[in-house]
């Protein structure tokens, strides 16, 4: 395919693009809803089914719509479940990006901490406690596997999809990090530390001791100031 060729395609497409974005937001479309089939858009947006195929893979990676086999694509959320999930390739260059993270994070886990006190169920204490069980053996991916559940469990607590939404950026982002740094610090003592500092959090929340919570969670966040 040819330069021109390729920039009327990414023309084309980011075109589509918006057309469906006024599609589905005009036509009132709901979670469950299909949207035409893609002959049909082909033809409402006088583009290939190459194109259509691309602008479908955008809303696809937002979490808006769905395919389902024989059946074709559907609204599955309105509310972007990973909004940020297409822009981690740029925020993993950005050199600014792991303190500013470590930042948000911070922010963002001592400020839900009386939420996650006030709605935390015991089947979610004990999964919590599951998942920190399984660090003390593990090995480095799956323990950088283990401390992203961990914490992703205590991010969905109060139930707030713009929450959740953030999980990519604020756990799965470190995990890319390290990996691209060839950077996985991660022995038997590194293990224990991380599963005491979970403990403390387990043990705050037990206790419903909010300061200690903030606390416990601030202390856990220092590693990874350290660690940049």
């Amino acid at each position: 395919m040819s330069t021109i060729e390729s920039v009327k395609r990414e023309t084309a497409t980011a075109g589509t693009i918006r057309g469906l974005e006024r599609y589905i937001l005009h036509a009132n479309l709901r979670p469950g809803s299909s949207l035409m089939s893609e002959s049909q858009l082909c033809e409402k947006f006088q583009v290939s089914r190459i194109v259509v195929r691309e602008a479908l893979q955008h809303f696809k990676s937002l979490g808006i719509i769905d395919s389902r086999p024989q059946r074709g694509a559907a609204i599955k959320n309105l509310f972007p479940s990973d909004p940020y999930r297409p822009h981690m390739n740029y925020v993993m260059r950005d050199p600014n990006a792991w303190q500013e993270i470590v930042q948000l994070r911070s922010i963002i886990e001592r400020g839900i901490a009386s939420e996650i006190m006030e709605r935390i169920t015991p089947e979610q204490l004990a999964e919590l406690e599951r998942i920190n069980t399984m660090i003390l053996d593990a090995k480095a991916k799956q323990r950088m596997e283990l401390d992203i559940e961990f914490h992703t469990c205590l991010l969905n607590v109060p139930g707030n999809r713009l929450l959740t939404g953030l999980r990519t950026l604020l756990y799965d982002y470190f995990k890319s990090a390290r990996i691209a740094k060839k950077h996985t610090p991660f022995d038997a003592e590194g293990n224990r530390k991380v599963f005491e500092e979970h403990q403390m959090i387990l043990k705050t929340l037990q206790e419903k001791d909010l300061a200690g919570l903030q606390q416990a969670m601030e202390k856990h966040i220092q590693g990874y100031r350290k660690e940049k």
